[in-house]
């Protein structure tokens, strides 16, 4: 009971703990009310926990069972199959089906949108029409003009609506219809417009010079939008606003007036009086026109919502204006059309979904393959066919072998696990059985020489450390080689910096105080890189400490000359050393009595001296050190002055290369120079190599850098 009791979770120790406490409190419930309030709390936590503890069990043998499914690689590609193959091509079958949506999509709606630009076209070059006969008659006789133009026009647009500017204030046809100031944005405008919420085709065109205009509208309905493409669709008002009425003037005539047969009397203009010449009275506007449209009651829409149309109406509605489908996947979708509309109100346009389309992909694509001949469309249609068929005998195909393929694979993956078995267990003489040609038994053969090669590739893996541990260690003590401590003169500062672009460098810099106002000075660069010239240098340093200390026992003068200093360091280093290695090497004494520096070049790079802003270089040189037993150095002496500075560097400095291939060269070290004159050794030492490091664009350094900052106080 008790291991039983320890094998269970907590959720599952708290489910008994609760039906446990539950069924003791059973025999009680009679006596108290407190009693029956406790089990039924302990009742909510035992739905509670148990639902916690099934939804733990339930995901618990999920993913054991998903994991012992998965064990094999054959369930595995099967999974990967569906992933990869049957997913994406369904994807790919929606996105297609998607495309071809957003493709078809904006066609349709272009194609609504240019038959409105088309009629909006076509009401503007009523109104210029009628602007110009306007323009050419005289203002008597402007009225009845416009009457018999509009109701001739009526037959081109039914339910055409006009306002007219004349003399005696604005006209409006129908008399219904309101003569309210349009915006200042419908100036020269053709387009669609919105007015108290409804949506109306308009076209406005100037006449006179004193800005009379004409602005004619229709009003947009669905029947109106749908008979704009025939046999294409149903295109509906995309906001649900209503069909637009104008109701005719309320006010009844004056008592006794004839109403004469004739034009329709625009609204605003008085009637014209038969037999009289001259050119009526024009009667002001009034300040406030009556409104063209009955107000509605009050707390209503001014939008009446369109009546539910009839079920039986609307699919009767559907057969009579959307085509007939060609395919089961043929459905009838709803596309949006977003035009700019003129708000009537803000004078704003803006971009609205002011209609909806329904129709038919295919009579999308008949309409775009309309101008095709039936033996091209016929030619189209058979292609694609012949394209699906051959796209469902590649699904086929492509499942036989894909089949196949994973038999082979998996079969081989079982192969290599039993190998690793045997290597885990070390026992690397099993060799994995090679079948075939392919790939897999080319990897299979891999394996067993791997297998051969594990003990080789291990003692080679020491070996490599070894070397990584000696290279450390030599790296600790070239750094010994170099000077720990600064010279303390009290007219000169000195500092040296060596920076390795591997684990050792072959880069040398010394200096040494020979005497309380002497200090000898020793730069060089080893040629070659790694251990061999980092052992050179090694050397190198050696010789010159010790023919300074040679020196200094056998003259009691510590340094006679910095050429014979330099010779007798040739001379030894030719002995130690192959004539492949040699080195390049600066020596020079300063002399802080005097301050003058004796310096002698064996084929390094020229020092810079920079002394009031000019540049110098230091140009005596002579042969490397260690290629020739006996060449000749000469030395030269140089007095400081204050604020002199020298400069020693190494071709990692000047050499190094950017992507381009150009090297960073000693014009750009020496500008540098020039700008960073006043700082301190430290700083521009530390500047210069950074600069270094940014022009070639890499971390990784392409040669040691070394420089060597001396600076007269």
């Amino acid at each position: 009971m008790r291991e039983f009791w320890h094998k269970l979770r907590r959720w599952e120790k708290a489910l008994l703990l609760l039906v446990a406490l539950y069924l003791l409190l059973w025999p009680l419930e009679p006596y108290s009310s407190a009693v029956l309030a406790v089990r039924i709390a302990l009742q909510v936590a035992i739905y509670f926990t148990g639902t916690v503890v099934v939804l733990r069990i339930v995901v618990g043998l999920t993913r054991a069972l998903v994991h012992r499914f998965l064990w094999r690689v054959r369930h595995r590609m099967v999974v990967v199959y569906l992933f990869v193959g049957v997913i994406p091509l369904t994807l790919a079958v929606t996105l297609a089906t998607f495309g071809l949506f957003l493709f078809f999509g904006p066609i349709a709606a272009f194609v609504v949108t240019s038959r409105l630009e088309q009629r909006a076209a076509e009401l503007h070059a009523t109104a210029a029409s009628l602007g110009w006969e306007l323009r050419s008659a005289e203002p008597a006789d402007r009225r009845d003009i416009a009457a018999r133009f509009l109701e001739d026009a009526l037959t081109r647009f039914p339910g055409i609506l006009a306002r007219f500017d004349t003399p005696a204030g604005p006209a409006g046809f129908p008399p219904g219809f309101s003569m309210e100031q349009p915006p200042p944005d419908i100036v020269h405008y053709r387009g669609i417009v919105r007015r108290n919420g409804r949506l109306f085709v308009a076209a406005h065109a100037q006449y006179a010079p004193d800005a009379a205009a004409i602005l004619l509208m229709i009003p947009l309905t669905d029947e109106y939008l749908t008979e704009l493409v025939p046999g294409f669709g149903i295109v509906e008002l995309g906001d649900n606003i209503a069909i637009p009425a104008f109701a005719p003037r309320t006010t009844p005539p004056a008592e006794g007036a004839n109403q004469p047969p004739g034009p329709i009397p625009l609204q605003g203009e008085p009637p014209a009086t038969p037999g009289e010449g001259a050119e009526p009275k024009a009667v002001p506007a009034p300040s406030a026109p009556a409104p063209a449209v009955t107000p509605p009651p009050a707390g209503s829409s001014p939008i009446p919502p369109r009546p539910p149309r009839d079920p039986w109406e609307e699919q009767e509605r559907l057969q009579r204006h959307v085509p007939p489908p060609v395919h089961p996947f043929d459905r009838t979708v709803a596309w949006p059309a977003q035009v700019p509309v003129l708000n009537w109100t803000s004078g704003r346009t803006d971009f609205e979904t002011a209609f909806i389309l329904r129709t038919r992909p295919s009579a999308v694509a008949r309409l775009m393959m309309s101008s095709q001949s039936p033996r091209m469309t016929q030619m189209a249609r058979t292609i694609g066919y012949v394209l699906g068929g051959m796209f469902a005998a590649a699904i086929v195909v492509s499942f036989i072998i894909a089949v196949s393929v994973t038999r082979t694979l998996t079969r081989s993956v079982h192969d290599l696990y039993v190998g690793t078995l045997h290597i885990d267990r070390g026992d690397f003489s099993h060799r994995v059985p090679a079948r075939g040609e392919d790939q897999l038994t080319m990897l299979a053969r891999s394996f067993n020489n791997m297998t051969a090669s594990i003990e080789r590739l291990i003692e080679d893996s020491r070996e490599r450390e070894r070397l990584q541990s000696e290279l450390e260690i030599a790296r600790e003590v070239q750094a010994q080689l170099f000077p720990r401590t600064l010279p303390k003169m009290k007219s000169l500062e000195v500092l040296g910096v060596c920076r390795p672009a591997q684990t050792v460098s072959g880069d040398f810099y010394d200096y040494v105080e020979l005497s309380a106002s002497r200090l000898a000075l020793a730069f060089g660069d080893v040629s070659g890189k790694g251990i061999s010239a980092a052992l050179v240098m090694a050397t190198l340093h050696s010789i010159v400490r010790t023919q300074l200390s040679v020196l200094a026992q056998s003259n009691g003068d510590p340094l006679v000359s910095t050429a014979e200093m330099v010779s007798r360091v040739n001379t030894q280093l030719h002995t130690g050393t192959s004539s492949e290695k040699f080195s390049t090497l600066f020596f020079g004494s300063y002399d802080e009595r005097d301050s003058v520096l004796s310096y002698s070049n064996a084929g390094h790079l020229p020092p810079i001296l920079i002394r009031g802003g000019v540049v110098h270089r230091l140009n005596v040189s002579g042969m490397v050190v260690g290629a020739f037993p006996h060449a000749a150095y000469e030395s030269s002496k140089l007095e400081l002055e204050s604020g002199d500075l020298f400069v020693a560097f190494t071709d990692g400095i000047t050499e190094p290369e950017n992507p381009y291939g150009e090297e960073y060269g000693e014009q750009r070290l020496i500008s540098l120079l020039l700008r960073e004159s006043d700082h301190s050794p430290q700083e521009i030492i530390q500047k210069t190599m950074q600069e270094v490091v940014e022009w070639t664009g890499q971390t990784a350094l392409q040669d040691d850098m070394t420089m060597l900052v001396a600076r007269r106080r």
